[in-house]
């Protein structure tokens, strides 16, 4: 690295995307939310619960992915971004989960 540069320290980190859904394939499909749209910030907060209880998660064609996360992502692009963060955090704490950084 030249100087004046910043050390980088590059991770593999497989994370679960809380408030996407995936296709058959595993891949996020990224949502649309109309102008004044929320999603249901409870409903994404069951899922990533029952994701980290089962490694699955149900995707919209009805069918059941299952792999291993690292982390969880919560999209802050979206108007229900607060209450996603605020309802996961609660979900997570009363079932016993530690909420850290990597």
């Amino acid at each position: 690295m030249g100087p004046g540069l910043p050390s980088c320290v590059c991770m593999d980190v497989r994370e679960f995307n809380s408030n996407t859904d995936y296709d058959a394939q595993g891949n996020v499909i990224t949502p649309y939310y109309k102008p004044g749209e929320e999603a249901d910030s409870e409903q994404m907060a069951q899922r990533v619960l029952d994701f980290l209880e089962t490694g699955k998660v149900k995707i919209g064609s009805g069918e059941t992915l299952e792999f291993g996360a690292d982390s969880i992502c919560v999209h802050g692009d979206n108007p229900s971004a607060v209450n996603n963060i605020k309802a996961l955090r609660d979900k997570l704490e009363t079932a016993g989960y530690e909420i850290r950084a990597i």
